[in-house]
C-alpha cells in the first residue's frame, strides 16, 4: 500500500496599515509587500524524499535589505536562511516517516536600517499523512495436532495473524485485531482466548487460541483476522483495514482416537504395594479432562474397585501431554486381588467411553516357617519320643483367600521322609489360612541301627487352586538335632515326717528315667517283711508322674504312724525298649534294657502324754467377775493299751483348794474319752486379796508292766493369773441426733462395768430447767454383762424440751464387799430457726409506670416454736427504712424514709395468716411511679422468744432478709403505623384508573391493657388536622393490649389530595413524662397521559423463532398493555400482531422487562417490527426495527443416490442436492458414511466432503462385499436427514485369511478348526491345510472342497506320535486364487513313557538264562544305571528306582536333567544271601507305564539245604510230566535252576553204564513243572529233581528229592518187583529225611529268632537315599523307533534293557549280545526264560507309589 500525501498550504496575504498581519514597524512611506512562497515537491509516499522551499521574492523599491528565514514545525526550527535580496530556505526529508507529519510554518523577517524598514510575515503548509493499509496473514501449525491427517475435536488449535506495518510509521499507532468465525464475532469466552497483539519491530502478532475445537462448530469454518491501525498522533489518518482467513477440517471425535491399556509390570507378591496403570493416550493438544476414569472388576461397571476394597486406592490421574495415567495402588496386594480388572475412561463432553480389562496374578507371599522341637531344650535321648512342629504362619491380612500347605521333610542325609514311614512318622500339615502346622514325630528316636542324628529341613509351599493365584515359593527352615545315649535310670527312697507313733510320714519311692521315654518302667514297691506289695498293704499310697513322664513317685502316707508300720521297705524298676510302641518290630527295635531299686528301714517311739493348760479367757482379771482354768490331757489315738490317768493342782508349788481359805474356789477331773481327760479349776468370783498366782497341772500315765516302749509316761504345765480390784462404773451421755427444732433427738446413758461381773449396776435421769429439778422417766433400758443403757428419746424437738439433764449409775458386790457409783451431765439448748420469709409481687413483669402493683412479704414461723415469740418485720427501699406517712412521726428513724405519695403507695402492719406461725405486711403501689418507684425492697424478719426462756435455753432467731427488686419504665407506644406509606393514585378519569383514584389512609397504635390512661391517635394534613373514623378495641379475655384505630377514606382521588399525612399517637400518665409518638404517608396523585415508549428492544432470533425483550421505563396512566407488529419473509407479507403483554398492576413500576416470543417465522430470514404501548388514552409505538432469523438443520436429505461405477477396490456415487427450501441455510457439503452387511465401517468414508459437488469416489471398499451407505446434506447449522444407497463391489482375490483358525490335539491326531475370512471377496469354493510334523519333518497338504455355506470347517489330521511339535497352516481359495493363509502351531498330548534303558548283564546256568542282573561292586552295594526311555512321550520329569526284598520295598527319586544320557545310583546297606528286585521306571507329566526290572545278590549262600517240595511225576506215553512246589529265591539265597536227572533201568547193572544213560535238564527257578519227552515206555525211570545254585566259588547242589516211575501200562509188558520194592523204600527214606531237614530248619529258625531279639542291629550301612523330582522343559528327541520285543546294544560292555510294551527283560533274547562285565556265570546259548511271576503285582505297586509321590 502507498501512503499518500495530502498537503494544505493556507497561503496568508499580507495586508498594509492596520489590516495585515504583517505590518512594518515604520509605515511613513508604503512599500509593496514582498511575496512569500511555500511549496512542497518530490514526496508521494513514505519512504520517498519531500523537499519544503520558502521562498520570499523582494519586489522593486527595497534596497540594502536583510531577509531572515526560518522554517519550523510545532514551534520547533528545522531550517533557516539569511539573504539581501530574494531568498529561499529549503529543507529536504530524505525518506518520508509519519513522525515528519505535521503544521510547518516560514517565518521572514526583512529589514531595512536606512529607512528604519521591518517586515515580518508568515506562510503555513500542513503536512497530513494516511496510513498504509497492513499486510495480513493468517496460519496455524498442526504439523503435530494431526489424527490420521486431521484435526479432530477436543484439539486446541493456535490460529495465528500477522500483521506487518509500514517501517517509516515511527510514531504511536494503535493495531487492533478483530476475529470472527464466518460472521461471527469472537470475544474472550469459555471457547476462544484472544490475546492481544505483540510488536516486533514493525510486525504485530496476535493469537486466536480455541480452547477446544468441535466439529460441528469449526469444521468447515473460516476464522478471520481482521486489522486496523489508528494514529495516536494529529495529522494523521487512518488506512483502510485488511483481513486475512483460514479454513480448516475438523474429524468429529471417536473411540477411535482414544487408545487405552493396562500396564502390569510383574507378578506381584502378597503385601506388596502394587501399581495397575491404565494408560489413556488421546490425540495430540486433546485439551479436554478425562471426565472420569473408573476401576471395576466387572464388565457391567456395577461397582468401583474402590468401593468393594478398602485398600485399593485411586491416584489422581496424571496428565502429561496427550497421556493421561489413572494408577490403582493397592496397598496392600492380596490374594483376593488376582481377579480381571477394567479400567474405563469417559470424556462426557464427547460421550465417549472405552475400556480395558486384564488378568492380574497375585503370587502367595512367602509364610513364616518355623520349627519347634518337642522338648524344646536339654538333650535328646535315644529311645525317647521325640517330634519336631514346623508352623508356617500366612499372613492372612494380604493372603485372605482359602490356602492349603504341602510340605516335604527331609532328613539329616537330604533323604525326603515319605508320609508311611513307621518310626518317623510324617503328619501333613493341618490348620487354617492363617497357620499350617506338620510334625515329624520319632517313635522312638535312635542312635543305634537308625542315626537320627543331624539337621532336619522342613520345607512348606502355600498353594491356592485359583490359576490367578501363583504359589508361594519353597520357604524352608531348619533345626539340628543332637542325640546322647540313654543315662541309667534311678531309684531312690525319701520320707517326710515324724517317726513316731500317731505322727503323719510320708516315704516316697523315686523312679527317674528320660523324659519321652517310649515305654514305662515296670515297678514294684514291697514291704519286704511281710512280702507284700504296695496294693495288697492296705495302706493309703499314690502314684504321681510329673508332666513330662520322666519321674514317677510311689508315695505311701502312714497318717497316723501305727505300731504295726514298722519294717523295711523295698522298691525295684526296670524296662525293656524293645520297639515302636513297646512292640517287636525289628525295623525300629532298640533293645535298651535297664533296671534299679532302694530300701527303706522304719523303726517308731511311743508317742507322749500331750498336757495343755489353757484360760477361761485372756482379758485382764477383776474381783467380782467369774473364771476359770483348764487342763487337758490326751492321749495318742494309736495307744489301745489300758493306761491310768491322775493329776494335782498346785497354786505357787501349794496345794488348791484348802479348805475353808478357798470356798470360792472348786476342781474336778472329767473323762472326755479313752484318749482324752479334762481338769478344771473353777473362781466364783475372784477376789484381788489372795487368788492371784501360778497354778501348775501334775499328770501321772500309768500303764500296764508289760508295755515297756513308753519313754515318757508323765507331764505337767503351768499358767500365771494376776487379780485387780473391780473399777467403778463408767457413765458416758451421748447424744444422737441434731439439737434442732423439729429433729429427732435422743440422750443414751451408757454405764460400763467391767466383763462377767456377777451384779448388775442401778441407773437414773433428772431434769433441771427454770430453776426445777424432775426425775425423768426412762423410754429405753438395756441392760447385759458389760453395759447397760438408760435413753430419753424426744421424737420431734420443741422449744420446750430445752434443759439440764443428768445420769447416775451404782455397783454393790456382796460376796468380796464392793460398793462404787458415778454420774454424767448434759444439756439441750435449741435456737429458733431462721422463719420462712418470701416477697411475692402481684406482677413478675412489664413493670410500667401508670400500672398496679403489689408487693407481700409472708413469713412462717416453725411450728416446734411452742413457748411465745415476737415477730419483727421492717421495710427497706435501697437499704433505707420506708414507713407510711402516719408512722413517720411516733417510730421515725433517723435514717428513715417516708414514701413520696402515701395516697399511690400504703404499708400494711403484721397480720396473721390463716396457717398456724404464719405472718405477712403488704406495700401497695396503685400507681408506678417511673421517677420514685424504681429499685430494691427489701422484707427485714427476726423472731425473738420470751424474756423466761430467752435466757439459758431458747436463742433468738437470726435475721433473714428478702428483696425484691423491679425497675418501672415508661411505655412505648406500640404498632404505630400508618398504611399505606405510600401511595401513587390516578385522577379520576378512565374506567380503567379504578382501583386507582381511590385510596384509604389507616393508622393503628397499641397500648399495654394494664396502663391505665387513655391512647390518642389524631391525623394532620400537611400540617392542618383531619378528622377519621376512630374505633377502640378493649381488653378482652386472654388480651394484654388495647387497640386504637383512626382511617381516613377519599371515594374520588383529586390532585389537591397530595401531600404528607400525619398520624400522632400520646399517653398522658400522672406524675410521670407524657409519652408522644407519629407516623408519616405520603400521597401522590398522578395526571392522565399517553404510554411511554419502549426502550431497549433487543432481538434474539432463533430458526422459526424469535424472543423480542424490551424495557418499559415507566406506566404513564392505568395499567397498560405490550403487543408487536412485524411483516417478512416472502410468505409473510401481510402485518402481523404477536401476543398482548400486560404491564404490572402496580403503576408505580419502574423500568420493568418484558418479553414477546414469535413464533411461525421462516428460517433464515429478515423481519421489521415495531413494538406498540397501549393505555385508555392512546397508543405509542418505537421506531421500525429489524432481525434476521437463524438457520436450522436441513428439513429433507438428497435424492436419486446411485453407483456409476463397478469395480473391486473403489467406487463413485453421484446424487442430486435437497431442493432449496428444505436446506434451512447455507450450504456447506455432504456427509457419506457407509458400512459392509457386517457392520464393518469402511475406514476414511466418514469425512464431511466440504465442496457442493454431488459426486464422491470412494476408494477403500473391499470386493465382492455389499455395501449400505448413509447420505445426508450438512448447512452452516449442521447435518440433515440422511438417505441410504446401497452397491455391491465387484470380485476379487480374498485377501483375508480365514478367522479363529484353532487347533485340539490328542495323543495321536489333531482337530483344525477355523472360521470363514472376515472379508471373502467373492465366493470361497475350498481351504488350502497344510500340516507339518517338526519332529518327523513330514509335511502334508489337505485340500477342502467347500460344498456349504457352513462358517465354520473343521478336519481330523492323523498320523501323529505322543508329545510331538506341530505346524499348520490354512487359507481360503476363491476362483480367483488363495489368499494369505492363518497360521497355529502345537503339540499333541503326552502319554505314559516307554521304559527306561536298564544295563544288565544275562545270569545264565547251564546255558539257561534265568535272570538279569545289575553290577554289583561289594557285598553291601549295587551299582544300578539306566539310560531314557526311546519314547518318553512327554517331559520326563523324573525317576523312579525301587529296591526291593520280599518284605521291604524302598523308592527313591532321581530327577530328570535334560542331555544326560546315563544315570547311575549307588544303592548300599544291603545284605549278602538276599535277592533284591530292582525296577526303574520313568515319569513324565501323564504318569508312569512300563519298567525295567532285574535282580541282584550282593552274595549268594555257599551251601544249599533246600529242595523242591511236592514233587510228583506222571507217564503220558513217552512223556514223563513232572511238577513241584518252587522254592524262592530267598529260600535259597541265590540264584539257582532246578537240576533234573532221569536215569533209566534198563537192567544194566553197571553204574557207570547208568550214568552214561542218564539224562540231565535243568529248568528255571521260576519254572513248576517240565515234560520230559522221548522216553521209552518199556523202561522204569528215576527222576531226582535238585537246586543247582550259582555261587562265588562255581555250582553247588543240594539234596535231591528221588521218585522211581514204573514202566508205562500201556506197555504191555512185566513189572520187575524188586525194583517196586526198592522204590517205595527209596520213598519212605526221602519222606523221612525231608521230616528231619523240616524239624531242623525249624529249631534253626527259632533259635536264630530268639538270638536275634536280643542283639541292637546297626543301621550306619544303610544307604537308602531320597531325591527331589525336577520337571525337565525339553522332550527326549531323535528317538529311534525299533520293533517290540527287540533289545538295542549302548555300548560295548553293557545291555540296555529296552521295554516299550514289554512286562519282563527276554522276552526274545535272539539278538541279546552278552556283556562283557562280572559276573559272567556262563556263556553257552541262551534260551528264553519264562516271564516273571512278580511282574504284574510290581508294576501295580509302582503306579500306587507314583500316585502318591504325586
Amino acid at each position: 500500500m502507498m501512503f499518500w500525501l495530502f498537503l494544505l498550504a493556507q497561503h496568508v496575504a499580507v495586508l498594509s496599515g492596520q489590516q495585515s498581519g504583517f505590518l512594518p514597524l515604520h509605515s511613513a512611506t508604503a512599500y509593496p509587500v514582498p511575496n512569500i512562497t511555500f511549496t512542497t515537491a518530490t514526496g508521494r509516499s513514505l519512504g520517498e524524499s519531500l523537499t519544503f522551499n520558502c521562498t520570499v521574492d523582494v519586489l522593486d523599491g527595497l534596497y540594502n535589505i536583510n531577509v531572515n528565514i526560518s522554517i519550523k514545525k510545532n514551534e520547533r526550527l528545522v531550517a533557516s536562511a539569511t539573504g539581501t535580496g530574494d531568498t529561499t530556505a529549503m529543507i529536504t526529508i530524505d525518506s518520508l516517516r509519519v513522525s515528519d507529519a505535521g503544521d510547518y510554518q516560514c517565518i521572514v523577517n526583512i529589514t531595512q536600517p536606512d529607512i528604519d524598514y521591518e517586515f515580518n510575515g508568515i506562510e503555513s503548509t500542513k503536512v497530513i499523512l494516511t496510513l498504509p493499509t497492513p499486510s495480513v496473514v493468517v496460519e496455524y501449525n498442526a504439523t503435530r495436532h494431526l489424527v490420521d491427517g486431521k484435526l479432530a475435536e477436543g484439539q486446541f488449535l493456535d490460529i495465528i495473524c500477522i500483521a506487518d506495518i509500514s517501517q517509516y510509521i515511527d510514531t504511536s499507532v494503535s493495531i487492533t485485531m478483530s476475529w470472527r468465525r464466518d460472521n461471527t464475532v469472537l470475544t474472550n469466552g469459555s471457547d476462544f482466548t484472544i490475546s492481544p497483539p505483540v510488536m516486533t519491530n514493525n510486525q504485530y502478532i496476535g493469537v486466536l487460541h480455541i480452547n477446544s475445537l468441535r466439529d460441528e462448530r469449526d469444521n468447515g469454518a473460516s476464522y478471520n483476522c481482521s486489522v486496523s491501525v489508528t494514529p495516536n498522533t494529529p495529522f494523521i489518518i487512518a488506512g483502510n483495514d485488511n483481513s486475512s482467513a483460514v479454513t480448516f477440517t475438523v474429524a468429529r471425535f471417536d473411540i477411535n482416537h482414544v487408545d487405552i491399556s493396562i500396564c502390569i509390570p510383574s507378578v506381584p507378591v502378597a503385601g506388596d504395594l502394587f501399581n495397575l496403570s491404565c494408560v489413556i493416550v488421546v490425540p495430540p493438544n486433546f485439551v479436554k479432562s478425562l471426565t472420569s476414569v473408573r476401576w471395576t472388576c466387572d464388565l457391567e461397571a456395577s461397582q468401583d474397585v474402590t468401593s468393594e476394597n478398602n485398600d485399593a486406592t485411586l491416584v489422581p490421574v496424571v496428565r502429561n501431554g496427550n497421556i493421561f495415567t489413572s494408577v490403582l495402588m493397592l496397598d496392600p496386594v492380596k490374594t483376593t486381588d488376582a481377579r480381571r480388572y477394567y479400567c474405563q475412561a469417559t470424556i462426557l463432553v464427547f460421550g465417549s467411553v472405552d475400556r480395558t480389562d486384564k488378568d492380574i496374578s497375585v503370587q502367595i507371599s512367602s509364610p513364616s516357617v518355623s520349627i519347634v522341637a518337642d522338648p524344646p531344650t536339654g538333650p535328646i535321648y535315644e529311645s525317647t519320643g521325640y517330634s519336631l512342629t514346623c508352623t508356617a504362619r500366612v499372613n492372612t491380612t494380604i493372603v485372605n483367600t482359602p490356602v492349603t500347605a504341602s510340605v516335604v521333610w527331609t532328613d539329616p542325609r537330604g533323604n525326603v521322609i515319605p508320609t508311611n514311614d513307621a518310626r518317623r512318622q510324617v503328619i501333613p500339615p493341618t490348620g487354617d489360612n492363617n497357620y499350617f502346622v506338620s510334625m515329624l514325630l520319632f517313635q522312638p528316636i535312635d542312635t543305634g541301627r537308625n542315626n537320627d542324628e543331624g539337621t532336619y529341613t522342613c520345607q512348606m509351599i502355600i498353594d491356592s487352586g485359583n490359576s490367578l493365584i501363583a504359589s508361594s515359593q519353597p520357604t524352608n527352615a531348619t533345626l539340628a538335632v543332637t542325640l546322647e545315649s540313654l543315662p541309667l535310670m534311678t531309684v531312690n527312697f525319701s520320707s517326710v515326717g515324724s517317726i513316731e507313733v500317731g505322727q503323719s510320714l510320708t516315704i516316697t519311692c523315686t523312679i527317674e528315667t528320660v523324659e519321652r521315654l517310649v515305654v514305662t518302667p515296670l515297678i514294684t514297691f514291697m514291704k519286704m517283711n511281710d512280702t507284700e506289695v504296695l496294693p495288697n498293704l492296705n495302706m493309703q499310697y499314690t502314684i504321681t508322674t510329673d508332666d513330662t513322664g520322666s519321674i514317677t513317685n510311689y508315695t505311701l502316707i502312714l497318717d497316723p504312724v501305727r505300731f504295726e508300720d514298722a519294717g523295711m521297705y523295698a522298691c525295684m524298676a526296670e524296662f525293656n525298649v524293645t520297639g515302636f510302641n513297646n512292640t517287636n518290630d525289628p525295623n525300629t527295635a532298640t533293645y535298651d534294657y535297664q533296671e534299679a531299686s532302694d530300701v527303706f528301714n522304719l523303726i517308731l517311739d511311743f508317742p507322749p502324754v500331750v498336757v495343755t493348760m489353757s484360760k477361761e479367757h485372756d482379758d485382764r482379771l477383776y474381783a467380782g467377775t467369774s473364771f476359770f482354768i483348764k487342763c487337758d490331757i490326751l492321749l495318742d489315738p494309736l495307744v489301745t493299751i489300758p493306761v491310768t490317768v491322775t493329776n494335782q493342782w498346785t497354786r505357787d508349788d501349794t496345794n488348791v483348794p484348802m479348805g475353808s481359805s478357798d470356798a470360792t474356789i472348786t476342781e474336778s477331773l472329767n473323762v472326755i474319752s479313752a484318749l482324752h481327760f479334762s481338769a478344771t479349776l473353777m473362781f466364783y468370783p475372784l477376789d484381788n486379796a489372795d487368788d492371784s498366782g501360778m497354778y501348775t497341772c501334775n499328770v501321772e500315765v500309768t500303764a500296764p508292766n508289760s508295755y515297756i516302749y513308753i519313754k515318757n509316761p508323765s507331764s505337767n504345765a503351768n499358767i500365771t493369773i494376776t487379780v485387780i480390784a473391780t473399777p467403778r462404773p463408767a457413765v458416758e451421755i451421748v447424744t444422737m441426733g441434731m439439737a434442732k427444732l423439729g429433729e429427732e433427738y435422743m440422750l443414751n446413758c451408757t454405764v460400763t462395768v467391767v466383763d462377767r461381773l456377777i451384779v448388775s449396776p442401778i441407773m437414773l435421769w433428772t431434769k433441771k430447767s427454770a430453776n426445777n429439778v424432775i426425775s425423768i422417766p426412762p423410754v429405753l433400758k438395756n441392760v447385759s454383762k458389760v453395759k447397760s443403757s438408760l435413753n430419753l428419746i424426744f421424737r420431734s424437738l420443741n422449744t420446750s424440751d430445752a434443759g439440764l439433764y443428768t445420769c447416775e449409775a451404782s455397783i454393790n458386790v456382796i460376796q468380796i464387799s464392793v460398793v462404787t457409783r458415778s454420774n454424767e451431765f448434759s444439756s439441750i439448748v435449741l435456737q429458733i430457726p431462721i422463719p420462712f420469709a418470701n416477697i411475692s409481687q402481684s406482677r413478675i413483669s412489664n413493670f410500667l409506670a401508670g400500672s398496679n402493683l403489689i408487693l407481700t412479704c409472708d413469713i412462717s414461723v416453725d411450728p416446734n416454736v411452742d413457748t411465745p415469740f415476737t415477730v419483727n418485720l421492717t421495710w427497706n427501699m435501697t437499704d433505707q427504712q420506708i414507713m407510711n406517712n402516719s408512722d413517720m412521726g411516733n417510730n421515725g428513724h433517723p435514717d428513715s424514709m417516708m414514701l413520696a405519695d402515701t395516697d399511690r403507695v400504703n404499708i400494711s402492719s403484721i397480720k396473721m395468716r390463716s396457717g398456724f406461725n404464719e405472718y405477712k405486711s403488704t406495700v401497695n403501689f396503685t400507681t408506678l411511679s417511673s421517677t420514685e418507684d424504681s429499685g430494691t425492697y427489701t422484707c427485714i424478719v427476726t423472731i425473738v422468744p420470751a424474756i423466761a426462756y430467752e435466757y439459758q435455753y431458747v436463742m433468738t432467731s437470726d435475721t433473714i432478709y428478702v428483696n425484691s427488686s423491679f425497675t418501672v419504665t415508661d411505655l412505648t407506644i406500640g404498632g404505630l403505623s400508618a398504611s399505606p406509606d405510600s401511595f401513587l393514585g390516578l385522577e379520576t378519569s378512565c374506567l380503567d384508573s379504578n382501583p386507582y383514584d381511590n385510596f384509604t389512609l389507616t393508622c393503628t397504635a397499641t397500648k399495654p391493657t394494664i396502663v391505665i390512661p387513655n391512647l390518642v391517635v389524631a391525623w394532620t394534613h400537611n400540617g392542618t388536622i383531619v378528622t377519621g373514623a376512630v374505633t377502640t378495641t378493649h381488653m378482652v379475655e386472654n388480651t394484654t393490649t388495647t387497640t386504637v384505630t383512626n382511617a381516613l377514606s377519599f371515594s374520588n382521588s383529586r390532585s389537591s389530595d397530595s401531600g404528607t399525612y400525619r398520624c400522632t399517637a400520646s399517653i398522658a400518665i400522672p406524675d410521670s413524662t407524657n409519652i408522644t409518638t407519629n407516623e408519616e404517608s405520603t400521597v401522590t396523585i398522578r395526571s392522565q397521559s399517553l404510554p411511554v415508549p419502549a426502550t431497549n428492544v433487543t432481538a434474539t432470533p432463533g430458526a422459526t423463532t424469535a424472543a423480542l425483550s424490551f424495557i418499559i421505563p415507566n406506566i404513564a396512566y392505568t395499567p397498560e398493555t405490550y403487543s408487536v407488529k412485524y411483516t417478512g419473509a416472502i410468505l409473510q407479507t401481510t402485518e402481523a400482531t404477536s401476543i398482548i403483554k400486560k404491564s404490572s398492576s402496580n403503576i408505580s413500576a419502574i423500568n420493568t422487562e418484558f418479553m414477546i416470543m414469535l413464533t411461525g417465522l421462516e428460517e433464515d430470514n429478515t423481519y421489521a417490527y415495531t413494538v406498540d404501548s397501549i393505555n385508555c388514552l392512546g397508543t405509542t409505538s418505537t421506531a421500525e426495527m429489524s432481525f434476521r432469523t437463524l438457520p436450522t438443520l436441513p428439513a429433507a436429505s438428497p435424492m436419486d443416490c446411485a453407483n456409476i461405477t463397478f469395480l473391486p477396490s473403489n467406487v463413485t456415487l453421484t446424487w442430486i442436492a435437497p431442493a432449496l427450501r428444505d436446506q434451512n441455510g447455507a450450504p456447506v457439503g455432504y456427509n457419506l458414511t457407509c458400512i459392509n452387511n457386517n457392520g464393518v465401517s469402511v475406514n476414511k468414508l466418514n469425512a464431511t466432503q466440504t465442496s457442493m459437488s454431488t459426486s464422491f469416489t470412494i476408494t477403500d471398499v473391499m470386493p465382492f462385499t455389499a455395501y449400505t451407505c448413509d447420505l445426508s446434506f450438512i448447512n452452516v447449522i449442521g447435518q440433515g436427514p440422511s438417505t441410504q444407497c446401497t452397491f455391491q463391489t465387484a470380485r476379487n482375490l480374498s485377501y483375508d485369511s480365514p478367522k479363529n483358525f484353532t487347533s485340539i490335539p490328542d495323543q495321536k491326531s489333531v482337530l483344525f478348526s477355523w472360521m470363514k475370512p472376515t472379508s471373502t471377496n467373492r465366493v470361497i469354493i475350498s481351504y488350502n491345510l497344510t500340516v507339518t510334523n517338526l519332529d518327523e519333518s513330514k509335511l502334508v497338504t489337505f485340500i477342502i472342497e467347500l460344498n456349504s455355506d457352513e462358517r465354520k470347517t473343521h478336519k481330523i489330521v492323523d498320523g501323529f506320535s505322543p508329545y510331538q511339535n506341530y505346524t499348520a497352516s490354512v487359507s481360503a481359495s476363491t476362483i480367483n486364487g488363495a489368499g494369505p493363509v492363518a497360521i497355529t502351531e502345537g503339540r499333541t498330548l503326552p502319554d505314559l513313557p516307554s521304559s527306561p534303558h536298564l544295563i544288565v548283564t544275562p545270569v545264565a546256568i547251564n546255558g539257561l538264562t534265568i535272570a538279569y542282573t545289575v553290577p554289583v561292586l561289594n557285598e553291601t552295594t549295587i551299582n544300578v544305571t539306566w539310560s531314557p526311555p526311546s519314547h518318553p512321550n512327554g517331559d520326563i520329569t523324573g525317576f523312579i528306582v525301587r529296591i526291593a526284598t520280599d518284605a521291604i520295598t524302598s523308592s527313591n527319586n532321581v530327577a530328570f536333567a535334560h542331555g544326560k544320557a546315563l544315570y547311575t545310583l549307588i544303592y548300599g546297606g544291603l545284605k549278602a544271601r538276599v535277592p533284591y528286585y530292582i525296577s526303574v521306571v520313568a515319569v513324565n507329566q501323564v504318569g508312569v507305564k512300563n519298567s525295567a526290572t532285574a535282580i541282584a545278590f550282593t552274595k549268594a549262600d555257599s551251601s544249599v539245604t533246600v529242595s523242591p517240595s511236592n514233587v510228583q511225576a506222571m507217564r503220558i506215553g513217552d512223556t514223563i510230566v513232572l511238577s513241584w512246589d518252587p522254592v524262592t529265591l530267598e529260600e535259597a539265597k541265590g540264584f539257582f535252576v532246578y537240576s533234573i536227572r532221569l536215569t533209566p533201568h534198563d537192567g544194566s547193572s553197571s553204574s557207570a553204564s547208568r550214568q552214561t544213560n542218564t539224562r540231565t535238564t535243568s529248568a528255571a527257578y521260576d519254572t513248576t513243572s517240565v515234560n520230559i519227552t522221548d522216553t521209552k515206555p518199556q523202561l522204569a525211570y528215576t527222576v531226582s529233581i535238585s537246586v543247582l545254585l550259582l555261587t562265588h566259588v562255581g555250582l553247588i547242589e543240594g539234596p535231591a528229592f528221588y521218585i522211581s516211575l514204573t514202566m508205562s501200562p500201556t506197555d504191555g509188558g512185566s513189572t520187575d518187583q524188586g525194583d517196586a520194592v526198592l522204590t517205595i523204600v527209596m520213598v519212605v527214606s526221602m519222606l523221612i529225611i525231608i521230616l528231619l531237614l523240616v524239624v531242623v530248619c525249624i529249631i534253626i529258625v527259632a533259635l536264630h529268632r530268639k538270638k536275634f531279639k536280643k542283639c541292637k542291629i546297626s543301621r550306619t550301612n544303610e544307604g537308602y537315599s531320597l531325591m527331589a523330582i525336577t520337571h525337565a522343559s525339553v522332550a527326549q528327541n531323535n528317538v529311534e523307533r525299533i520293533n517290540e520285543y527287540l533289545y538295542e546294544p549302548t555300548n560295548d560292555e553293557a545291555v540296555l534293557q529296552e521295554e516299550e510294551e514289554t512286562p519282563v527283560v527276554g522276552d526274545s533274547v535272539d539278538v541279546i549280545p552278552i556283556a562283557s562285565c562280572s559276573p559272567v556265570y556262563d556263556t553257552s546259548p541262551i534260551t528264553g526264560p519264562d516271564p516273571s511271576l512278580n511282574q504284574g503285582e510290581n508294576e501295580r505297586r509302582e503306579n500306587e507309589e507314583y500316585e502318591n509321590m504325586l
